[in-house]
């Protein structure tokens, strides 16, 4: 894998750069690698706002779903502990593509299965999906673009995440009016999460030649 560029926690600097607020909106690695923060607010708050639809369509009863939401909490706990780890030894930079798999197997479950016990297994894939996309996220920011204006930043990515959970319940909730199938919905959201991480693998990275042009200009207005 690729070593990541090295971060000055006194100065804030990676690969020689004070990265800013503005510098950042300018670069493609950005653009790439946002969609995979939104992700999981914007598809998860849709279906679990409209549970009840989902429960309707598949069979089941609310309450045995709404049994099974503390697992998403727990595999979530266990997620962040087991990827913190592994973003510390391989570095978020080289994983973060991969994080979503958990939560793709959970929303193809959820979307194939009819059986009662596929509410509880998909939220077990769902909440490992969401822990590990979490801390992943977290980390790939301070490491591509240090800690100077890492609030700055990261402020500007939540307030995008908002925005995407406002969205979906809205989004989600026309589409079933309109008499789109649960099914297809999710099938959505499988084909949405997969187009994310493959803009993970395609994200070209902030601190090679891929920028050049934007790196000259930070040079040259320092």
């Amino acid at each position: 894998y690729q070593q990541p560029p090295q971060t000055n926690l006194e100065s804030g600097e990676v690969g020689g750069k004070i990265w800013t607020r503005k510098d950042v909106l300018q670069i493609p690695f950005f653009y790439f690698s946002v969609p995979m923060a939104l992700l999981i607010p914007f598809v998860s708050t849709g279906l679990i706002i409209h549970i009840g639809s989902i429960a309707d369509h598949k069979g089941w009863s609310l309450e045995w779903v709404a049994a099974w939401f503390a697992i998403s909490a727990i595999t979530g706990r266990i997620g962040s502990f087991w990827m913190g780890s592994v973003v510390d030894r391989y570095k978020a930079r080289t994983v973060y593509p991969y994080v979503l798999i958990p939560y793709i197997c959970g929303l193809i479950i959820l979307a194939s299965g009819t059986h009662a016990a596929t509410a509880p297994i998909w939220l077990f894939f769902s909440g490992l999906g969401v822990g590990c996309t979490n801390v992943t996220m977290s980390v790939l920011w301070a490491e591509s673009f240090g800690v100077q204006s890492l609030g700055a930043i990261t402020s500007l990515i939540i307030s995008a995440s908002v925005f995407a959970t406002a969205l979906s319940p809205v989004l989600f909730g026309w589409l079933i009016d309109l008499g789109v199938p649960i099914t297809a919905i999710v099938v959505g959201g499988i084909v949405l999460t997969m187009l994310v991480s493959i803009l993970a693998f395609l994200s070209p990275d902030p601190s090679k030649k891929t920028d050049s042009q934007f790196l000259s200009t930070i040079t040259s207005n320092n």
